[in-house]
């Protein structure tokens, strides 16, 4: 099942988590595509850093970026917390 369709369904959590790992890997073939290194870190903000010079108007996208990333810390670290 894809993002949209577990959004459609009521299941935001999955279809944030989804969100978030596509952005991740478009943003590091942004870097892959352009032979540079991409940085070993899943926050999307700190991805994006790298990629200004190049794509600038990557910028506008940091709110939404930011946001997926910071729902993607809390569903994560909330699997690993104590009961």
């Amino acid at each position: 099942m894809d993002a949209a369709a577990l959004l459609a369904d009521g299941h935001p959590h999955p279809a944030c988590s989804h969100a978030e790992q596509a952005a991740e890997k478009a943003l590091k073939a942004l870097y892959v595509a352009r032979s540079v290194y991409f940085p070993f870190v899943h926050a999307l903000g700190h991805v994006m850093d790298g990629l200004l010079d190049a794509y600038p108007g990557l910028e506008e996208l940091r709110v939404a970026a930011t946001t997926l990333t910071l729902h993607e810390v809390r569903r994560a670290t909330s699997r690993w917390a104590p009961d």
